[in-house]
C-alpha cells in the first residue's frame, strides 16, 4: 500500500519537533523553564531549520506544501508564547520518560539526561523516517539520498546541544540495533522491496557515516 506524502512527512516532522523543543531545554537560560520561549529558540535556528527542510524535500520528493506543514503546525507557531516548561509533557515522551513525570527541569542533571536521551531517540526515529522515505524513491537515486541523510542527521543532531555534534555516527550505531531489526528480520511484515532499499541504505550510510 502506497503512503501518502503527508503520512511520510509526518513520519520525519515528529522527530524533528521533537529535537527543537529538546534544544529549546537545552539552551535555556539561567531564568529557567518558566521564562525561556520555544519560539525564541527555533528562531535562532531558523537558517539551520531550511537546511534540514530542503534536505528533507529532496530525500522524500516533498512537496512546498507539506514543507509548510512543519512550519505552520509548530507549537512555536502555532502558540508562539509557549515555554519550556509548557512542553514538559513533551519532553518526558521524547525522552522515553527516562525522568519521573514531571521531570525537574531546573535540575541540570535531570535536564542533562532529558536532553541526553530524549536526543538519542529522536535522533534514531528521524534517521528511520528518514531511510523509509528514501526507500520510497527510485533506487538510481541512493547515491545521492545517502549524503544527504547523513547531513540531515548532522543538522538536526546540533539543534539538540553539544551532546549530539557526532550525531551522524552515533544515531546509525542506535538505529542499527534497535530500529533496522524490526524491518528486516525474517518474520518482519515488511514486503521484499523495503526490506531491500533498508538494507541498501544501512550498508551506504554504514560507510558515509563511519
Amino acid at each position: 500500500m502506497k503512503v501518502s506524502e503527508e503520512a511520510l512527512a509526518y513520519e520525519i516532522f515528529g522527530p524533528l519537533w521533537g529535537l527543537v523543543h529538546l534544544g529549546a531545554a537545552a539552551s535555556m537560560p539561567p531564568r529557567g523553564p518558566g521564562e525561556s520561549r520555544v519560539a525564541d529558540f527555533a528562531r535562532s535556528r531558523g537558517g539551520e531549520l531550511e537546511r534540514i527542510l530542503g534536505l528533507v524535500a529532496r530525500i522524500g520528493g516533498l512537496s512546498p506544501a507539506v514543507l509548510d506543514l512543519f512550519r505552520n503546525q509548530a507549537v512555536w507557531v502555532s502558540a508562539p508564547d509557549t515555554t519550556v516548561a509548557d512542553i514538559v509533557g513533551y519532553l518526558a515522551i521524547h525522552s522515553g520518560s527516562i525522568e519521573d513525570f514531571p521531570p525537574d527541569l531546573a535540575d541540570p542533571e535531570v535536564l542533562g539526561r532529558v536532553v541526553a536521551v530524549g536526543g538519542d531517540l529522536q535522533l534514531a526515529s528521524l534517521l528511520h523516517a528518514l531511510v523509509g522515505a528514501a526507500v520510497g524513491r527510485p533506487a538510481e537515486l541512493t547515491g545521492e539520498l545517502a549524503p544527504d541523510i547523513v547531513e540531515a542527521v548532522r543538522l538536526a543532531g546540533a539543534l539538540a546541544g553539544p551532546e549530539h555534534v557526532t550525531a551522524p555516527s552515533q544515531t546509525l550505531r542506535l538505529w542499527r540495533t534497535a530500529l533496522l531489526p524490526g524491518v528486516l528480520r525474517p518474520d518482519s511484515p515488511s514486503p521484499t522491496e523495503i526490506k531491500a532499499g533498508f538494507r541498501r541504505y544501512a550498508h551506504v550510510l554504514g560507510r558515509l557515516a563511519a
